[in-house]
């Protein structure tokens, strides 16, 4: 079950190859390096040097943007506006907003150059995902250690999404962004921390086994969750992401997934 039509699953499939075919072209350039401060609570990215070389950042964000027009020809003037305006001082601006989920930035840039709204961020972060995979893999015995709740270890992106595996359903958690992917107790709470034990609540779907919802009444987080022993076929963490917006959908109308404060004085 997808509420996302055919066609825009499809876009996603040929930007995940591109974004394969990209990370192997960085792979042998992207070593480890030791971290001088090792802070556990803290995104990996926020700790390294991390440097993208603009030139190839700006040949993928091209070639994003050649498919997107190929794909929607009423797409092709905008795109051919969006070249003529990029440069390699707005181009490592990209890579500086978008690692920092710095939305109001790309509002205010559309607003300027008077393209569609999704288009700069969508090209932006497409683009430098490559790299944060690459960093994942790079930094994966690292980020065993680290210890966090609500984000991703590796890229910070708000963690949503977890499999269980193997014959226990162990609960591994996987990043849809930069596909780092950790391990945690079944009954813990992944946005607050909380260990409910034999108390945490599921949301379950009729007539799918394979997918459920682990939620907290704490703090109204949720995770969606796919028991791999009931599917055929696994799916990488963007497409099972991509595909379980329902699971977000009926989170959001049970009233998860909204912070709240407990004990405010108003």
């Amino acid at each position: 079950m997808s509420v996302i039509n055919k066609e825009y699953i499809d876009l996603q499939k040929e930007i995940l190859k591109k974004q394969s075919l990209w990370k192997k072209e960085i792979s042998q350039d992207f070593h480890h390096s030791e971290l001088s401060i090792k802070n556990e609570n803290m995104p990996l990215i926020e700790q390294l040097d991390f440097k993208v070389p603009i030139p190839i950042y700006k040949s993928w964000i091209l070639e994003l943007m050649e498919l997107l027009s190929d794909r929607q020809p009423s797409l092709t003037s905008e795109m051919g506006q969006i070249k003529e305006l990029l440069n390699d001082v707005i181009l490592e601006q990209w890579v500086d907003e978008v690692l920092t989920f710095n939305e109001y930035y790309f509002t205010h840039l559309v607003q300027e150059w008077k393209v569609s709204e999704w288009i700069p961020q969508f090209l932006a972060e497409h683009a430098i995902r490559p790299y944060l995979r690459q960093m994942a893999d790079v930094y994966a015995e690292d980020l065993t250690s680290f210890k966090h709740t609500g984000t991703c270890p590796c890229c910070g992106e708000p963690v949503r999404l977890a499999r269980l595996e193997g014959k226990v359903g162990k609960k591994v958690l996987y990043c849809p962004r930069c596909y780092a992917s950790w391990s945690e107790k079944r009954t813990k709470c992944s946005h607050c921390g909380v260990d409910h034990d034999d108390k945490m609540n599921y949301l379950h779907l009729e007539n799918d086994p394979t997918k459920q919802l682990y939620v907290c009444d704490d703090c109204n987080g949720y995770v969606k969750v796919m028991d791999e022993k009931q599917v055929l076929k696994i799916e990488e963490p963007a497409l099972l992401d991509l595909n379980t917006i329902h699971l977000d959908i009926l989170a959001q109308e049970k009233g998860y997934g909204v912070t709240i404060e407990k004990d405010r004085v108003n």
